[in-house]
């Protein structure tokens, strides 16, 4: 049996019978689906467990498109080949000797799995002769670029013309360095209000005429006539 071929022919006829739209039917194939899902969360079976009791009645069943399909399902939740081949004699003392041609199917079937599962890995890791050639290319290319940076010196080319690597390496330190974006200025202080002078000390108000019309002599004009009379010797 060609895996790829099952596979695309089970999902056109899948397909082709699941338009008719008829409730009942999807009804089962809903009802299959769910009984292959995981329930240990409710104390139930897990998905693993479950796929290997549907390979194990399938191929006593003697049913070769079940047999392939849980094939296929045990593979990709992680059966190993040793585990599905002890699962087979299970099937084989329960279904007797007619599941025989049955297990040689289930059998081509899974060999057909782990190469197609290798192939995979390779590609997601790669081949290791493409990573050698790649190496060798690598180390190529630097003696490439060592008889270059002779070649250079030979025909009196100025130092920075050397390599590649050494002209990267000067454009990077000659590049200018980015300045850190200025810190904005602080407003400057306000200026303070010039103080107001203060008022000069008033002079002592005039003094007023007496009733007989004669202005009172200032304290200082007293002491000059006191020193008058006394000069005069009165």
């Amino acid at each position: 049996m060609d895996l790829h071929e099952f596979r695309n022919s089970r999902r056109r006829k899948t397909d082709n019978l699941l338009k008719e739209d008829h409730r009942d039917l999807k009804r089962f194939f809903a009802l299959d689906s769910a009984a292959y899902r995981d329930s240990k969360a409710t104390g139930g079976l897990d998905e693993k467990t479950k796929e290997l009791l549907g390979l194990v009645a399938s191929t006593v069943l003697r049913c070769n498109d079940c047999i392939a399909y849980h094939c296929d399902q045990c593979v990709k939740v992680g059966w190993t080949k040793t585990e599905l081949l002890d699962a087979l004699n299970v099937a084989l003392v329960v279904g007797g000797s007619i599941t025989i041609p049955h297990i040689r199917t289930v059998w081509e079937v899974v060999e057909q799995l782990y190469e197609e599962q290798e192939l995979q890995s390779r590609a997601r890791e790669g081949h290791p002769g493409l990573r050698a050639a790649a190496e060798e290319v690598k180390g190529e290319g630097a003696a490439i670029e060592e008889h270059d940076s002779e070649a250079k010196i030979m025909l009196g080319l100025p130092p920075e013309a050397k390599s590649r690597k050494t002209r990267q390496a000067k454009a990077k330190a000659d590049a200018p360095a980015v300045e850190a974006p200025a810190k904005p200025k602080e407003p400057a202080a306000k200026p303070e209000a010039p103080k107001r002078p203060e008022p000069a000390a008033s002079a002592p108000p005039a003094a007023k005429p007496d009733a007989a019309g004669r202005k009172p002599e200032t304290p200082a004009v007293k002491a000059d006539a006191k020193s008058s009379r006394k000069s005069q010797g009165v």
